[in-house]
């Protein structure tokens, strides 16, 4: 069994030796990316993708960051949120992947409180107060300062 058809449209030999059966392309797997690799290198990124997709391989674009918070459908999902950051001013963080609704209901009851991260060491005295690291006392001090 040879390489699905859509190989032909690369100008690859599905029944060249050594790649015409999955074994065969295990065994060569170096040889299969160096042929793959020299094949994609003479498309640009979007006519490779429009090649792939006409030739029913599913294929995406990898984005940098910059291209993800630039892009409609992150704003329109509202995977970036903005939170007021108490020295940065306007921050923009990664927002929530998952939304949830109430069961039989169409009301979403995704948190959108967001809040900034915390300072260095905002909630350090509480939580060693909490592991009982610290007197009570040296805490509310220290919070004081």
């Amino acid at each position: 069994m040879g390489l699905p058809p859509a190989v032909a449209a690369f100008g690859l030999d599905s029944a060249a030796p050594g790649f015409a059966s999955n074994a065969e392309r295990v065994r060569n797997r170096a040889e299969v990316i160096v042929a793959v690799e020299r094949v994609f290198a003479s498309y640009g990124a979007a006519e490779l993708l429009d090649k792939l997709n006409d030739a029913g391989i599913p294929a995406g674009k990898v984005r940098s960051l910059d291209e993800v918070y630039a892009w409609d459908q992150v704003a329109s999902q509202r995977l970036v949120i903005e939170v007021k950051h108490p020295l940065l001013g306007k921050v923009s963080l990664p927002g929530p992947p998952l939304r949830f609704f109430a069961p039989g209901d169409a009301a979403e009851t995704t948190v959108t409180d967001h809040v900034a991260p915390p300072l260095l060491d905002a909630d350090g005295g509480p939580i060693r107060e909490w592991l009982g690291l610290v007197p009570a006392e040296t805490t509310a001090t220290a919070g004081a300062k």
